[in-house]
């Protein structure tokens, strides 16, 4: 008699396995990292491709105490008779009694896979799921002088503008923070600096009048003009009735000179009368 597998959907026993699609570990880890349950005690067996190879297709987990929710399982079985697994959403034909499958299932486990067909179990063939994980030969190599490394780059986490402080004004930003100074406390031209006081306020100049051109080239020069005689004798003088008397050119030159002193005099003196009027 030759069993077979029909789907019903109306059918869905309670899930005792799962097969877990793949030929590697690390697929049948990725899966069974979904089910969130521990994995401690579950055991499985290694299906075939097909019935002509020994190449691994497939691990049938057998589930004990703990089951994961439903909707987590891609492929779930259900067992039959204590030692045959299905598909949960199917049936075996022809329909047998509890009788005929007790002799019919010999081995200790059974699956029946609607691509792979029937395959049978030993004792022997069930493996713990700790021997698919290999931890690899144990170093014993010391690390304690090891060197950590560059630190990882701190992340960007936000840009923004930094504020410049409001309570400097423009003198202390131009000036590096020295505080303005007077013009009247800055050096003069031989180097001298005066009382630091406003002229008014100075008693070394309080009885003077402000002058525009006494420090000026101007005031210079017409001090030094009051300075020279235009009247010295430029030849022999004698004295007649009581006179001087120039001779030769220099009594023409000396009457011209004269006249362009009295010109400058007058000059400097309409020139400090505006300045004090100003």
């Amino acid at each position: 008699m030759l069993l077979q597998l029909q789907y019903d959907a109306q059918i869905l026993h309670n899930t005792g396995a799962a097969f877990l699609r793949g030929n590697t570990p690390e697929e049948w880890f990725r899966e069974m990292n979904e089910w969130q349950i521990p994995l401690t005690g579950l055991s499985g067996f290694l299906l075939p491709e097909h019935k002509n190879t020994e190449e691994a297709g497939g691990l049938l987990v057998v589930f004990k105490n703990q089951l994961p929710s439903p909707e987590k399982i891609r492929h779930p079985y259900t067992v039959i008779n204590g030692n045959c697994f299905i598909p949960v959403n199917a049936r075996i034909t022809p329909a047998i009694s509890p009788a005929e499958m007790k002799d019919l299932l010999i081995w200790h486990r059974q699956i029946l896979h609607p691509a792979i067909g029937f395959v049978g179990f030993e004792i022997r063939d069930e493996i713990s799921l700790s021997v698919l994980v290999n931890a690899g030969k144990q170093l014993t190599r010391s690390w304690d002088h090891a060197h950590p490394g560059m630190p990882p780059i701190a992340r960007l986490t936000n840009i923004g503008i930094t504020q410049v402080a409001t309570t400097a004004n423009i003198s202390e930003l131009l000036g590096n923070g020295d505080a303005p100074r007077p013009l009247y406390d800055l050096p003069q031209e031989d180097g001298t600096i005066l009382s630091g006081l406003p002229p008014d306020e100075n008693p070394d100049t309080s009885g003077q009048q402000a002058s525009f051109f006494r420090e000026s080239i101007i005031g210079k020069f017409l001090s030094a003009l009051k300075l020279f005689s235009f009247g010295g004798r430029t030849a022999s003088s004698e004295r007649s009735g009581g006179r001087s008397v120039r001779g030769g050119a220099g009594g023409s030159g000396g009457s011209g000179s004269s006249y362009v002193q009295r010109g400058l005099e007058k000059m400097m003196q309409d020139l400090q009368a505006k300045e004090t009027v100003n």
